[in-house]
């Protein structure tokens, strides 16, 4: 079995919030905004766009304003003693305080470093140069199979929940898998999902899996009773906040049929509702499927990796505001939001092929999995 370095956990969090020390801003020092962090990084010797840093000194960061126009609090500022107090998903800020990481931590982030400017091809097209910093930052089990993905010893690291290329390999998969049998059928795309939110976090993450099931139990049903002929269910998950952390458990789904009308979309919603452990009102919205090409485009956005840039962003700018204490919870619950998501996918099944469209149907019509992964193997292709 392959091993990766740094796969093994740290403690983390463990200092108390009153040990975070303030100290006065030296006046002479000129202030550069930045607004990605919501910080004034200071260089005393030539003011330029970054910040005068050392491993042996601590950096020390002035809170202003999100817009930059005045300065809270100006006659303190807040000295960076803990990797919880930084920006996880600022590179610049990661780069600059290496200091507080971990041996395992300053190799990922250099190797991801070096990737993004020599070995981008593919990786630059999603989101994995956004979600692997904060990876790396909260010591996820994952972040070195993540760091290495598609490097010539490791190959890809399957982590497609998270992972951009992976995700994009693995809807390039299934597009070859069905592509050659669209004229057959009529295919339609259908996003099951809820009105609402709910709470996320490692006593309760398994709640997701309710909602996953019971679309997964629905789409069933319909194939039983011959309402669908085919589907294959991706299940995904979308952070709705931090602080507090609020999830939204929901499904992509293309289905073959002969007709997927408002009737059909009224018993699928009956039969979510009807299950267990749902409390979220179902809503679903179906789409028809042209040509290949719509069909290539859903597939790929079905696998697609999960935003870690967005909410967190949001409640740095509006909520963490240069408060570098509540910079610490926002980063718990980024901590907590990877080590629980991967606890809800943990022994649970997020891609299903039922029907027409699982490829041990004698109706289908299609390449096998097994064909298809070997093609990949062979051309290893880029992202369009």
């Amino acid at each position: 079995m392959k091993q990766f370095v740094g796969e093994q956990r740290t403690p983390v969090l463990t200092k108390s919030l009153l040990e975070d020390q303030v100290i006065p801003t030296p006046s002479s020092h000129s202030s550069l905004i930045d607004p990605h962090t919501a910080i004034s990084l200071n260089d005393p010797a030539s003011g330029s766009p970054s910040a005068h840093l050392t491993s042996n000194n601590p950096v020390v960061l002035s809170r202003v304003h999100p817009q930059g126009s005045s300065l809270i609090n100006s006659g303190a500022t807040q000295k960076i003693t803990r990797l919880e107090q930084l920006n996880w998903l600022s590179r610049t800020e990661l780069t600059d305080n290496l200091h507080l990481l971990s041996i395992d931590q300053k190799m990922f982030i250099k190797s991801t470093a070096i990737k993004e400017r020599d070995y981008s091809n593919g990786f630059e097209k999603g989101n994995y140069f956004q979600n692997i910093l904060p990876v790396i930052a909260s010591n996820c089990m994952y972040s070195g199979k993540m760091s290495y993905c598609c490097s010539p010893r490791n190959g890809p690291c399957n982590k497609w929940g998270l992972c951009s290329k992976c995700s994009f390999f693995k809807g390039m998969d299934s597009y070859s898998m069905y592509s050659p049998g669209f004229s057959s059928a009529h295919y339609f795309f259908l996003t099951c999902s809820f009105d609402g939110d709910i709470p996320f976090g490692v006593t309760n993450s398994v709640l997701a899996q309710n909602y996953w099931s019971a679309i997964r139990k629905s789409i069933a049903s319909l194939i039983k009773n011959n309402s669908i002929d085919g589907a294959y269910i991706v299940h995904e998950m979308s952070i709705q906040s931090f602080m507090p952390l609020r999830v939204l458990p929901h499904s992509h789904i293309i289905i073959t049929a002969t007709h997927f009308n408002t009737d059909l979309q009224a018993e699928l919603k009956e039969l979510i509702t009807s299950q267990r452990g749902v409390d979220l009102e179902p809503s679903i919205k179906v789409d028809l499927l042209m040509d290949r090409w719509a069909l290539k485009r859903t597939l790929v956005y079905q696998t697609k990796a999960i935003d870690l840039k967005d909410r967190y962003e949001f409640t740095w700018d509006t909520v963490v505001n240069g408060d570098r204490s509540k910079a610490i919870l926002l980063n718990l619950e980024m901590k907590t939001f990877l080590d629980s998501y991967y606890a809800a996918k943990a022994h649970f099944q997020m891609r299903i092929r039922m029907g027409d469209l699982d490829s041990k149907s004698k109706n289908y019509s299609g390449k096998s999995a097994k064909a298809v992964r070997a093609e990949r193997r062979r051309n290893r292709t880029r992202p369009q």
